[in-house]
């Protein structure tokens, strides 16, 4: 691998080893369509209903 290279910049699929594409956040295999995010996703937290706090 020699810097400057497609292989130095994108990451290879884990599951078939194929030179990944960008895609918005990450990148994606254009064989079998594994994602790598950037940002893994996380769950959405739920809104706070109750009381508010007191202002001291």
């Amino acid at each position: 691998m020699h810097p400057g290279s497609v292989e130095a910049e994108q990451p290879r699929c884990p599951v078939d080893g194929i030179v990944m594409r960008d895609i918005t956040d990450g990148w994606e295999c254009p064989a079998c369509g594994t994602r790598i995010d950037l940002v893994p996703p996380h769950p959405q937290l739920p809104e706070f209903d109750g009381p508010a706090l007191p202002n001291s």
